[in-house]
């Protein structure tokens, strides 16, 4: 190789080193809140790993007796395939999912209340690895990392950066989110993907951000709404510069609903909008199930037994309370955000199971502002947001251990 191709192969090199270095420089303030959530994950699920013992006891979703549908034989027959760590990952929904990635959704009617964007990934990944129990981990895993530069990056737009850092740990260790987005759920995914489309639309950069909102249309039922501010803030900025609208935006705009056509039109031959029916699950009843179904039919009677019934948790009153008044003062920061937040919370109740209320709201990401704003101006923030990180970490490990050993956290 002569002198030419070695110089212009050092200088391609040292090119790319500039970069790197640059972009290192930019962003490292999303390593520190990145890597202290890794940690946290790692060690959290090596400690429950061998405090289970996983190693050579079954968990109770490896040995479950009761199988609505077959799904939970799916986790019991690959248990024994020689990997046992991404049984860590396993439980409750995520047996569905290791389910349609296996068998697909036809062999179950309920299979059409799971959204199909994680598990189409999923089972694409899967035809390289060919091990769906390890894909699934691993890709969760990715996932329920992956939003939390991106929140940090959309929350430096309304705090300064430190605060925006300090809120993405306060957000990324509540124990709802901090579970959900480590097991095989599909709320990292559409957590990642609402904060992408978000993200982006604000760095006007619509057609990224159309991509990731069809991506988090098909992750979730709510994921959707993030089209509603999107839209607002479109209409809102060009009536402040008096122009049309472009029409190659509202083109963009359609990506979304067709995703979600297209998916309730395949829904349409299993029963309309299985994911509202669902919530009968084990009692899981909705509001507006509560309202329309059981009080004309049970009368009070019923709605007592139901709650009798029901597995309530400080954290469902909490937030039953409290969400309102967060989704108030985030109108102050951000009013097409507060919109978002209130179709979020009507749909969660009116759709959602009462008993994973604290589950599905954790995720309206635009309450966490005003929440974090107002604590990280007291003396000492540093010392607080510390304590309250440990306090939710050693809170959300226990609710993993829960969620493992067979009990309803949410």
């Amino acid at each position: 190789m002569g002198t030419h191709a070695h110089s212009k192969i050092s200088t391609i090199c040292r090119v790319l080193k500039n970069r790197f270095l640059r972009f290192v420089r930019t962003y490292r303030r999303l390593l520190i809140p990145l890597l202290i959530v890794l940690s946290a994950k790692i060690v959290s699920s090596i400690f429950l790993y061998n405090f289970m013992n996983m190693g050579s006891v079954d968990t109770y979703w490896m040995a479950v007796d009761w199988d609505t549908e077959g799904q939970n034989a799916v986790i019991k027959s690959v248990v024994n395939q020689g990997m046992r760590w991404p049984y860590v990952f396993l439980g409750w929904d995520s047996a569905w999912y290791l389910a349609i990635v296996t068998k697909g959704y036809a062999f179950s009617d309920l299979s059409y209340a799971f959204f199909p964007g994680f598990p189409l990934l999923t089972w694409l990944l899967n035809l390289i690895t060919q091990n769906a129990a390890l894909t699934l981990a691993v890709f969760s895993s990715i996932l329920g990392l992956a939003w939390v530069p991106v929140y940090q990056l959309v929350a430096e737009n309304y705090q300064d950066k430190f605060k925006a850092s300090q809120s993405t740990l306060f957000f990324a260790f509540f124990p709802y989110v901090f579970l959900f987005t480590s097991v095989v759920y599909a709320e990292g995914l559409f957590l990642f993907s609402t904060l992408a489309a978000w993200y982006f639309f604000e760095k006007k950069k619509m057609l990224l951000a159309m991509v990731f909102a069809s991506l988090a249309t098909i992750s979730r039922a709510p994921g959707f709404i993030i089209v509603l501010p999107i839209l607002i803030k479109m209409i809102q900025s060009y009536r402040k510069d008096e122009s049309r609208l472009p029409r190659r935006d509202f083109l963009y705009l359609l990506a979304p609903f067709a995703c979600l056509s297209v998916w309730y039109l395949n829904l349409s031959f299993h029963g309309w909008f299985p994911p509202s029916n669902i919530t009968g699950w084990e009692g899981l009843y909705s509001f507006r199930v509560l309202v329309l179904d059981v009080l004309p039919q049970k009368g009070v009677q019923g709605l007592l037994a139901y709650f009798q019934a029901f597995p309530f948790s400080p954290a469902f009153i909490v937030f039953l309370v409290a969400t309102p008044f967060l989704i108030f003062a985030s109108a102050k920061t951000d009013k097409a955000l507060a919109v978002y937040s209130v179709a979020y919370f009507v749909g969660v109740l009116l759709f959602g199971g009462l008993a994973s209320i604290p589950r599905f709201v954790s995720f309206i990401f635009p309450i966490w502002f005003p929440l974090t704003s107002k604590l990280f101006q007291v003396k000492h923030s540093k010392v607080i947001t510390a304590v309250i990180v440990v306090v939710f970490w050693l809170a959300a490990v226990f609710l993993w251990f829960s969620f493992l050993d067979g009990e309803f956290v949410a």
